[in-house]
């Protein structure tokens, strides 16, 4: 397939009927239109879109959509995907939206052979990485096929930013995707490129390495370069009009707002809620200055007649809220200088670390 014929792919029965009004089977599985697309598109007898962004707007499904394809190829390729997160938080994120795909996908569909759970489907299907452990990982590898014939999706890859951290990442990601032979790689991201243009060409590398850069890339240029490697959905399209009533209001300038005043239960419990915010409030404050020893006196009070016998115990009286607050003994003052030296010790620990990972960056 060449990219003339990628204009011819609707005429066929299985890109066709997706603009139809027919029942797909795949929405079955809870699929929509847009997910059905780039599923039917990233098959192993498609030989152009070795590498594809699936760029979807947020809360567009675009984990599930990668999973779907990712059932694609587990009959073709014999070692599990390989998928790529920012973080250890983001790797537990995506394994929940594996359970829910899970749900989703075999309530339907019969599960492979000796699968009962998603626990076990991602035990024999999935490889999870953070980018810096898995560019760690390829560098001190010595056979490079071991990471052959497989897909590699690589989620949110907005990530590889212009910042000298991300520069690194990004460079040994680049090379290590130019060595690996017979896989495809899935890039997926709400927003590939932010306000730098020179992010255009990060990307274009990822996707198109083969690509002369030599060559002056032009918009019409870069519509022939991208032209099926990407799916591009998004909830508000650019030729989506919007119309907006309401009223302008001072230092407002891009909208207009349209006033809705509140009445009966919403109102009361809005003054409700008010009034106790502004009580949790006084109580936080007075808690504070206890912490930082700042005692206050009304102004009938005097120093003549404080009476330091009630140093022990004082009172803060604040919008009718009694705050009684102790004031620490020497015993507790030195726990609390042993605290801070604990939290200096603490800051230390974390300029080390961070002069660690800036010396692993530089490396």
């Amino acid at each position: 397939m060449t990219y003339s014929d990628i204009q011819e792919l609707c005429k066929y029965r299985e890109f066709k009927e997706i603009y139809t009004e027919e029942k797909l089977i795949e929405e079955n599985l809870h699929m929509k239109r847009y997910q059905i697309l780039p599923v039917r598109y990233m098959t192993n007898e498609n030989e152009i879109a070795k590498r594809f962004l699936i760029y979807h707007s947020p809360g567009t499904g675009k984990s599930f959509t990668a999973l779907w394809i990712l059932l694609n190829f587990i009959d073709i390729y014999k070692k599990p995907s390989i998928i790529l997160v920012k973080s250890k938080e983001a790797i537990m994120e995506f394994k929940q939206r594996v359970a829910l795909w899970y749900a989703y996908t075999y309530n339907y569909r019969q599960p492979p052979t000796g699968i009962t759970n998603y626990h076990q489907f991602i035990k024999r299907y999935i490889e999870f990485h953070t980018y810096i452990t898995f560019c760690k990982s390829v560098e001190t590898i010595k056979d490079i096929s071991l990471y052959e014939n497989r897909l590699l999706i690589i989620d949110e890859i907005h990530h590889f930013r212009n910042t000298v951290g991300n520069k690194i990442i990004y460079n040994k990601l680049l090379k290590f995707l130019n060595n690996i032979k017979d896989s495809r790689v899935l890039f997926m991201s709400a927003t590939p490129i932010f306000d730098n243009y020179n992010e255009i060409t990060s990307l274009v590398k990822l996707i198109k390495p083969d690509f002369d850069f030599s060559i002056k890339i032009t918009p019409k240029k870069l519509e022939e370069i991208m032209k099926g490697h990407v799916s591009y959905y998004g909830l508000n399209p650019p030729d989506t009009s919007v119309n907006f009533i309401g009223s302008h209001v001072p230092r407002i300038e891009r909208f207009k707002i349209f006033k809705v005043s509140m009445k009966g239960l919403q109102l009361e419990n809005y003054k409700t809620l008010a009034s106790e915010s502004k009580s949790i409030c006084n109580i936080g404050i007075s808690h504070v200055k206890a912490t930082l020893g700042v005692i206050g006196f009304k102004e009938e009070d005097s120093h003549d007649n404080y009476d330091e016998s009630s140093s022990n115990n004082i009172s803060d009286n604040n919008n009718d809220e009694n705050i009684s607050i102790s004031i620490s003994n020497d015993d507790d003052n030195e726990n609390f200088s042993d605290n801070m030296s604990d939290d200096e010790n603490n800051d230390n620990d974390s300029d080390n670390i961070l002069n660690d990972v800036n010396n692993d960056d530089s490396k």
